[in-house]
């Protein structure tokens, strides 16, 4: 009667890992976005660039390339310090060690001055 109950048992576990492969191999990844190539003298690259960004195209700000994580995290430190009034921080893969360090003391620094002149704890 065990053996039945076992036979049985494996049968059902082999039919639920056929299933879940099955089911796994099945499900699709998103397309990568491919924005178009698009100079910056070409009139549909501001809204090219929003529609791929969300973000409005500002021509008074300025672009500066960074290469390496040595010149993105002292820039992002120092932009965020230098907020006037608010920061918007979005990152895909955010790891430990110094430069991680830096961004979330830069962010509570700045979040205290917010909290400390307008005496708000609120977002």
């Amino acid at each position: 009667m065990q053996a039945k109950a076992l036979f049985r048992q494996s049968g059902v576990l082999v039919i639920l890992g056929i299933l879940t492969v099955t089911t796994v191999s099945c499900v699709r990844s998103p397309s990568p976005i491919v924005v178009p190539r698009v100079t910056i003298e070409d009139p549909s690259f501001a809204p090219t660039m929003e529609a791929y960004t969300a973000a409005p195209v500002r021509w008074a700000n300025r672009v500066e390339i960074l290469l390496n994580g040595e010149q993105i995290f002292p820039a992002q430190v120092r932009a965020i310090r230098s907020a006037q009034k608010s920061f918007t921080y979005a990152q895909y893969v955010f790891e430990t060690g110094p430069p991680a360090r830096a961004l979330v003391k830069a962010m509570s620094e700045r979040w205290s001055r917010r909290a400390a002149s307008s005496r708000s704890f609120g977002p």
